[in-house]
C-alpha cells in the first residue's frame, strides 16, 4: 500500500492509517475490486506465487502469438517476492513445477527466507533444502546472504533476467523485523511493534521517534521522478502498440 501511495495511486496518507481496519481499502490481504493498484486479490499462502506463474505463462503465450519482427508489444518479466509459507504449500510446488516444465524464462522470484514462521522458527516444521527442490522443478537458483548486500542483490536479477530459458529463484537472507529489538523472532511476524519498539525502530533508522505516517521530500521526490519516467515508457509502449496496429 505504502509503494502504491508514493508512485501516485489514489492510496491516501489517511487510507495508510486505515491499514486492517474494517470499511478501509487496505485490509490485511489485499482486494483487485476494492484497491488502485491491485490487481490480483490474494490470501492464502501460496496462492500469489501461483497467479504469477499465471501471468508469465500469459506473457510467454501473447508474445508468442502477436508479437511480429521488431514489434514486441508484450514483452516482460514477471516478479515475485515470496517467503517460507508461501513455498510450504502444496499449491506453490504445483505451480512452479509447471512453470519450470514450460520454461518461464521471465519468472523471477526473490525468495525473503527469514526462517520465521508465525509460530517461531521454520526449522519446526520445515527443514528442506528449498534450492535444491527448485533446481529439480527445472528453475535457474541463486542465493544471497545478505539483503543488504544490494550490489550481490543486484547482480543475481542480472543473472537471472539473462536466464531465458528457464524461471529464476533467488533465495535471499533476510531478518525479520530489521531494527526492532525483537528482529528474528515471530513477535515481529504479524503483531504490530508497539509504541517502544517502533520508536526503536525509528531511531535506528535515523527517523523522527515521535513522528507517524511522514514522508521526507527526498522521498517525494525521487517517487515523483520515477513516476515521470513511467509516464514516458508508457507513452514508448502507445506508440509502438500503434504501429503494431496500422500493420497488423
Amino acid at each position: 500500500y505504502s509503494m502504491c501511495h508514493l508512485t501516485g495511486y489514489a492510496i491516501s496518507m489517511t487510507d495508510l492509517q486505515q491499514f486492517r481496519q474494517l470499511g478501509s481499502i487496505t485490509p490485511g490481504h489485499p482486494e483487485n475490486f476494492l484497491t488502485p493498484g491491485v490487481e490480483v486479490s490474494t490470501g492464502p499462502l501460496g496462492q500469489g506465487i501461483s497467479n504469477a506463474v499465471g501471468m508469465a505463462m500469459a506473457e510467454k503465450h501473447l508474445a508468442a502469438h502477436f508479437n511480429r519482427g521488431d514489434l514486441s508489444i508484450v514483452d516482460h518479466f514477471t516478479y515475485v517476492i515470496c517467503g517460507d509459507g508461501c513455498l510450504q504449500e502444496g499449491i506453490s510446488s504445483e505451480a512452479c513445477s509447471l512453470a519450470g516444465h514450460l520454461g518461464l524464462g521471465k519468472l523471477i522470484v526473490c525468495y525473503d527466507d527469514n526462517l520465521i514462521t508465525i509460530d517461531g522458527d521454520t526449522a519446526l516444521t520445515f527443514t528442506e533444502d528449498v534450492n535444491m527442490r527448485y533446481e529439480a522443478y527445472n528453475w535457474h537458483v541463486q542465493t544471497v546472504d545478505d539483503v543488504n548486500d544490494l550490489p550481490q542483490l543486484q547482480n543475481a536479477l542480472r543473472n537471472a533476467q539473462l536466464e531465458t530459458s528457464r524461471p529464476s529463484l533467488i533465495k535471499i537472507r533476510t531478518v525479520i523485523g530489521f531494527g526492532s529489538p525483537n528482529q528474528g523472532t515471530e513477535k515481529v511476524h504479524g503483531a504490530p511493534l508497539g509504541a517502544a519498539d517502533l520508536a526503536a525502530v525509528k531511531t535506528h533508522y535515523g527517523f523522527d521517534p515521535q513522528q507517524s505516517f511522514v514522508v521526507p521530500e527526498e522521498v517525494r521526490k525521487f517517487y515523483r521522478k520515477k513516476k515521470l519516467e513511467g509516464d514516458i515508457w508508457e507513452g514508448q509502449w502507445n506508440n509502438l502498440f500503434r504501429k503494431y496496429q496500422k500493420e497488423h
